[in-house]
């Protein structure tokens, strides 16, 4: 099966950020998720790609230009210090993100992009610290599977 070239760069993003989700004890998970609920691991790495959009026209006629945005949100559930926690992930997040800014020849530009903050209301104390993430690369114009 050929995948876009959008769909690489997530899977890529996924390889990277599975690491350090484990290295703080959290599991790292594409949203949506069929099957999983929030609180059913005290710890979550949750990657949302948002939009894919087109920037208009290429360097070439043969070239389609993209920004894929993906917000990526440390969830820690029902712990002492769940901000800290969520904190220290993201730090680790951005780091690696910007180590592999180009996703093995992918992307051409990673950027770090506005995002809301939305608080969880409720019994379960949550600690999530969500940052957002443009990335900007190219396919053929004519085949999304294709680099541009």
């Amino acid at each position: 099966m050929t995948h876009s070239i959008r769909e690489q760069i997530i899977r890529a993003i996924m390889a990277a950020l599975t690491p350090v989700a484990e290295k703080h004890g959290a599991v790292c998970v594409r949203r949506p998720v069929d099957g999983f609920r929030e609180g059913d691991e005290p710890r979550v790495l949750a990657v949302f790609p948002e939009s894919d959009q087109p920037k208009g026209e290429g360097k070439s006629n043969m070239a389609a230009e993209r920004t894929l945005t993906v917000r990526i949100v440390p969830q820690v559930f029902d712990e002492t210090n769940p901000d800290g926690i969520a904190d220290a992930m993201l730090v680790d997040v951005h780091k690696t993100l910007f180590e592999k800014r180009g996703f093995g020849g992918l992307a051409q530009k990673l950027r770090q992009s506005d995002c809301l903050w939305m608080s969880e209301e409720g019994i379960v104390q949550v600690g999530q610290i969500p940052a957002a993430y443009e990335i900007d690369y190219r396919t053929a114009e004519d085949d999304l599977s294709q680099k541009g």
